[in-house]
């Protein structure tokens, strides 16, 4: 997750709108180009931009502190030890 205020973002994307577990709207993005998933945004933290984990490239690191939304995970996604987790959202 990243500030909005702090990304730059630039090329095409495809969005797909809908609404999320927890009824807030969301909107995901995909590479115009390779329909890649790239961003995640959901109204109910505006000022934050989930950008997927195997998009980041170097100097920056995916070290995961938290995982939520657990009851709704995808079977592949292994969640390590000793980060918290959230069976919906962060409450």
């Amino acid at each position: 997750m990243f500030k909005v205020s702090d990304a730059d973002i630039s090329g095409p994307t495809v969005v797909r709108a809908f609404v999320a577990d927890s009824g807030a709207k969301t909107v995901r993005e995909s590479c115009a180009s390779c329909g890649e998933l790239v961003l995640d945004r959901t109204e109910g933290f505006p000022q934050i931009l989930g950008v997927v984990a195997e998009r980041i490239q170097p100097p920056y690191e995916f070290q995961p502190r938290c995982h939520v939304w657990l009851e709704s995970k995808v079977a592949e996604v292994a969640i390590p030890e000793g980060v918290k987790a959230f069976a919906r959202g962060m409450q």
